[in-house]
């Protein structure tokens, strides 16, 4: 059986309010149009610049680029960016660039490859997950970037810009998805200015859906929140307050097994955890008349060989005892 998914989406979008609301609205002519490149503005260089003049080897997701492909996730990004593959080693992102990664799966782990979120580097993988939300754009860099971004960027370096407040008006906005898996996507932000140096902005994001695979796993149990306050003391001084919170739950990520042997017709996302798999894994060596220890089956074998299944010479010979000097 396939397996399919599919989304219904609902967006809310709460516009400034005020004296303005009231007042008539003109028709503004139609605008012509106009074969100019549009400019898209960076910061990978460590100041403002636009794609065009940049001389790095970048490719940029803009907000509307994020949210058409429905971006929630670090792993999603692949499907947008070519040479980029993003895996994940238990809560750990594993973030690969033409190649180049690290597959450290441990919270002590150095990247290859650095991420940044707002200029400030994400010193372990774990914090990598849980950003993607109320984001303003996506920087990938592709290639070494040691020169302005340290020694953990020799495969590249990702840059993560989230929406900051505003002074303009206060607004918000609330999206909404449903789909099968019992998978419910929930995104929303406020924007409030306080004073004319003043503002703060909260966003938020809920993820979560049953596992893809038979064993419960591939699952999403994810909640985010974040809160920006932006001081702006005049046009060249500014200070950004940032605090996220991200929690992850479920059972992980999963891996199908590939083992023949389990019965025709079941479902082809069985999970490695899946009792079929592991009879599945238990009849191939019963069918040779081998007796496999546990430990060749990476620990999914829980019960011993039934008798009969093991010969003595067709057995698997045990490891030899270390020589003594």
């Amino acid at each position: 059986m396939d397996k399919y998914a599919f989304k219904i989406g609902l967006s809310v979008v709460m516009l400034g309010w005020g004296a303005a609301a009231n007042a008539q609205q003109a028709v503004a002519p139609a605008a012509e149009p106009s074969d100019a490149l549009a400019e898209i503005i960076v910061t990978a260089s460590r100041r403002e610049e636009t794609i065009q003049r940049s001389s790095l080897g970048i490719q940029v997701l803009d907000e509307q680029q994020l949210k058409t492909a429905g971006i929630t996730d670090a792993k999603s990004m692949t499907l947008l960016v070519p040479g980029l593959q993003i895996g994940m080693g238990g809560p750990d992102t594993q973030i690969y660039i033409r190649g180049v990664g690290d597959f450290g799966a441990s919270a002590l782990s150095n990247p290859a490859v650095a991420t940044n979120l707002d200029g400030v580097y994400l010193a372990r993988p774990a914090a990598v997950a849980g950003q993607f939300y109320d984001l303003s754009r996506i920087e990938v860099l592709k290639g070494p970037q040691g020169t302005l971004y340290g020694r953990n960027a020799t495969g590249g370096a990702i840059n993560i810009i989230t929406n900051r407040p505003n002074f303009e008006r206060t607004e918000g906005s609330l999206e909404v998805e449903v789909g099968n898996y019992r998978e419910v996507t929930s995104e929303g932000a406020l924007n409030v200015p306080l004073s004319d140096q003043w503002a703060m902005r909260g966003a938020f994001q809920i993820v979560s859906h049953r596992g893809y695979l038979s064993d419960g796993t591939d699952d999403a149990s994810q909640q985010s929140g974040r809160l920006e306050a932006l001081w702006q003391a005049n046009a060249n001084v500014s200070l950004l307050l940032q605090a996220d919170y991200s929690h992850f739950g479920g059972n992980g990520p999963g891996y199908a097994s590939l083992t023949p042997g389990i019965p025709p017709g079941t479902t082809r996302w069985v999970g490695s955890t899946d009792p079929r798999a592991n009879t599945a894994q238990l009849a191939l060596p019963s069918a040779q008349a081998l007796c496999v220890p546990t430990a060749v089956l990476n620990g999914l074998d829980t019960a011993t060989p039934g008798v009969g299944q093991c010969h003595r010479h067709h057995a698997i010979p045990a490891a030899p005892a270390p020589e003594r000097f």
